[in-house]
């Protein structure tokens, strides 16, 4: 998958077959990482769509302006930020959107 680095703390993924339901399941499927908000189809949720942590590192998805072709992953700063943001970053360039989707249907 393609990923768009934008800085050491956050990079952008594509908004592509699976949508907002399937950038949730991505951090969900990282050992150690726990979903603190996901996103809710059908209901009306603001830009930032998910919250998760990993790492001792917060991270929130968003996509800017609620219709964009890019989803941006970041992170807030902290002293295993980095390597967290490696790690997530190494998941979503892993993952495949059909397959999520159907993970996440389950």
């Amino acid at each position: 998958m393609k990923i768009w680095d934008v800085s050491d703390l956050s990079f952008e993924v594509p908004n592509g077959l699976g949508g907002r339901l399937a950038a949730c399941r991505v951090p969900s499927q990282l050992a150690g990482a726990s979903l603190t908000r996901r996103y809710r189809p059908f209901r009306p949720s603001p830009d930032d769509f998910c919250e998760f942590r990993y790492r001792d590192t917060d991270f929130i998805i968003l996509e800017m302006f609620g219709d964009n072709s890019r989803f941006l992953v970041a992170a807030t700063d902290s002293p295993s930020a980095r390597a967290a943001v490696a790690d997530v970053r190494t998941a979503f360039a892993a993952a495949t959107w059909l397959g999520s989707i159907r993970d996440a249907a389950r």
